[in-house]
């Protein structure tokens, strides 16, 4: 019986055939999906270098958050909601998700619209845009409307 772990991205695959052969550069990402995962897999395990790396060279220097400020969250989760091309065929792709993480805070969601691009045929993350603003989970009524604004319950929508 096999002891390795499911990805962190929660792809359904094991770490070896997911995130971890594009994080570790035995292949690149195939598409901007694949890239978005295992840039999540890569904030989940800390993983800074391959986070700079993986980050396209003209907005590098928008990184704001600090190491040190990165290492107090734990994440918990991901889904993604919606891919825009980003095919092996494309130059550029769009993932909307919904990252969720643990802080000192308590819970919280990551809600992103992320442009990615290719050079040289890899891909790259570009930037990101909010696409709803951030849901600190513990303060919303699990029967109140979703702060998302899709009319549902929170408990049947981003609080699921």
């Amino acid at each position: 019986m096999s002891t390795e772990k499911k990805c962190p991205c929660e792809s359904g695959k094991l770490y070896s055939q997911c995130c971890e052969p594009v994080i570790q550069d035995i292949r690149p990402a195939g598409s901007a999906e694949e890239l978005m995962r295992s840039r999540y897999t890569a904030f989940s395990q800390q993983n800074h270098e391959y986070l700079e790396k993986s980050w396209h060279p003209e907005t590098r220097q928008e990184i704001k958050t600090s190491e040190e400020e990165l290492d107090k969250i734990t994440w918990t989760g991901l889904t993604i909601l919606n891919t825009k091309e980003g095919k092996q065929q494309h130059d550029s792709g769009i993932v909307t998700f919904v990252a969720t993480f643990t802080s000192d805070e308590g819970e919280h969601e990551l809600c992103e619209k992320s442009s990615f691009r290719k050079i040289d045929g890899r891909w790259y993350y570009y930037k990101g845009v909010p696409s709803r603003p951030p849901v600190k989970k513990s303060k919303i009524n699990r029967n109140a409307a979703c702060p998302c604004g899709s009319g549902k319950k929170f408990k049947h929508c981003c609080g699921a």
